[in-house]
């Protein structure tokens, strides 16, 4: 019983943690900080705050493929330290 519960803990926690590192390999470079955040974002307030933040998608593996990527959806291109719930604080562009 004690043996069943600390597998599915540790698989639980092994599957939650893969995908962690396969995105921070890939986005690696993009922002200039490692605390940064890539955000594709409609609008700044001389970058304090950004509006209408969201991850790009599909990951880009370049600043060229970020920035086209945000382009394509009609937003900019930031590197952002918090992202929170659709907006971002403290952002750069990219």
């Amino acid at each position: 019983m004690q043996f069943s519960i600390i597998a599915v803990a540790f698989f639980a926690g092994l599957a939650a943690a893969v995908p962690a590192v396969d995105i921070t390999k890939r986005q690696s470079g993009l922002c200039s900080s490692a605390l940064d955040s890539a955000q594709c974002c409609d609008l700044s307030v001389d970058g304090i705050a950004n509006l209408n933040c969201a991850t790009p998608s599909p990951a880009p593996t370049s600043v060229a493929a970020f920035k086209s990527t945000c382009a394509a959806s009609g937003q900019a291109a930031y590197c952002c330290i918090l992202p929170l719930a659709g907006d971002a604080l403290l952002c750069t562009a990219a």
